[in-house]
């Protein structure tokens, strides 16, 4: 009894302060506890001050953020460029075999700190990539991806002042309530449909939709541009294929405030031009909500801006894919309905062909001209694709294999279209 006593008393002070955790903030001291599931390293544990760069910085990631996965070989790069100056430590919520089983399909090297919610309660976040630099043993910067430049990084281990805008977390906005309510002229109960706009609001940015408990739809891009708007209320209403960038035409004169891809929205210089919209309708007008946004959106920007969005057939240069001959035979043979990368490749078995030209359409997305498919393929169909083919020439150069073409012509194609308006 003595024993179990003891060791209830030992434990006590460990369990609260794992509870009671917190947040740190730029100038703070970095945590120095010992945190377990450590991959890609010499021990499965490691206190912050055991790496022992003059600078480190934590890169919060998971598998399924594709803009995570692309910074990785990056950061892998910069820290090979600077050496034992600089090192990078992954951290990921995801449980541990998925993501050593990740790391080595990736061939990724980076020390991966798994299963973690110690590290996210000192420097909690709604959105990953998510960014701490930590230089002598103080939180120095809490950024975005896109900030973790070599330029930046050498200005930091100089400590020259370097523009490090700071990635803000507001952990009191609840993306399941009304935003700027309750409160305000009633409850929450009270609503029954509700679309409003505001200007920037440091800290929620974020796009997505929720069912809250009274059934209600609800849409939220906050902290947005009026293009991603438009786009996102777009794939709402008519479909995935308008995700892609190659499918939106700005012909609006004020093309800077409508899009202002060049710099992110928490840019103190661009900050005017990103948005905050909410829509709430109740259940039985579910499938109106993509229009209402749009009319919404047009109503807004419309009155702001003068422009107009909808989608639009254009007719401009594409590439278009068309099939010589029908062999070899790529109709299914049945069997499971699955997509999977093995391999190196992209494997569809038994699946639409137009899921495998929506593919075809994401490859080629950064080209100038859009995919359109005349093929005439409706069915099932067993093909593959291999991970390397990321731009026009390799894709031609594989899909002769199967008797298809791609050739740049004059078409029309479906298209979002921002206009101005008299």
């Amino acid at each position: 009894m003595k024993t179990i006593y003891c060791l209830i008393i030992f434990l006590c002070p460990l369990i609260s302060r794992c509870q009671n955790i917190k947040p740190l903030s730029i100038g703070d001291k970095a945590p120095t506890i010992v945190i377990h599931n450590l991959l890609n390293y010499s021990a499965d544990s490691a206190s912050l001050s055991d790496f022992k760069a003059d600078l480190l910085i934590l890169d919060f990631w998971a598998t399924w953020c594709t803009p995570c996965v692309k910074s990785i070989p990056e950061f892998e790069q910069l820290q090979n460029q600077f050496g034992g100056k600089l090192q990078f430590v992954l951290v990921a919520a995801q449980e541990k075999d998925k993501i050593e089983k990740y790391l080595q399909a990736k061939n990724f090297k980076l020390p991966c700190f798994v299963e973690n919610n110690i590290l996210s309660k000192y420097f909690p976040h709604n959105s990953v990539p998510h960014e701490v630099w930590i230089k002598n043993g103080k939180v120095a910067a809490i950024t975005y991806s896109n900030t973790v430049t070599a330029e930046n990084i050498q200005k930091v281990l100089n400590e020259q002042p370097a523009a490090l805008p700071e990635k803000v977390f507001k952990s009191s906005y609840d993306m399941y309530k009304p935003l700027l309510a309750p409160g305000n002229g009633g409850s929450n109960e009270d609503i029954d449909f509700q679309s409003l706009f505001t200007r920037y609001i440091p800290g929620i940015g974020r796009l997505g939709q929720v069912t809250d408990d009274q059934g209600r739809l609800k849409y939220v891009a906050l902290d947005v541009s009026p293009a991603g708007m438009y786009v996102w209320a777009t794939t709402r209403k008519y479909g995935e294929i308008y995700w892609l960038k190659n499918r939106l035409l700005i012909t609006a004169t004020q093309k800077d405030k409508i899009n202002p891809s060049k710099q992110p929205g928490y840019a103190p210089e661009v900050r005017p031009y990103f948005f905050c919209y909410e829509l709430i309708v109740p259940a039985s007008q579910k499938k109106d909500a993509p229009i209402i946004m749009m009319d919404d959106l047009n109503r807004f920007f419309g009155s702001l801006y003068r422009i107009h969005g909808d989608v639009e057939k254009v007719k401009t240069k594409c590439w278009v894919l068309r099939r010589k001959r029908n062999i070899p035979d790529i109709t299914s043979k049945k069997g499971p309905s699955k997509m999977e990368n093995k391999d190196g490749y992209s494997l569809w078995q038994n699946e639409p062909f137009a899921k495998f030209f929506y593919s075809l359409s994401y490859i080629t997305q950064h080209q100038p001209y859009p995919l359109i498919d005349k093929t005439g393929i409706k069915g099932n169909v067993d093909i593959s694709l291999p991970a390397s083919v990321n731009d026009i020439a390799s894709l031609k150069h594989y899909l002769e294999k199967y008797n298809f073409t791609l050739t740049l012509e004059e078409s029309e194609v479906s298209m979002i279209v921002i206009k101005n308006i008299p």
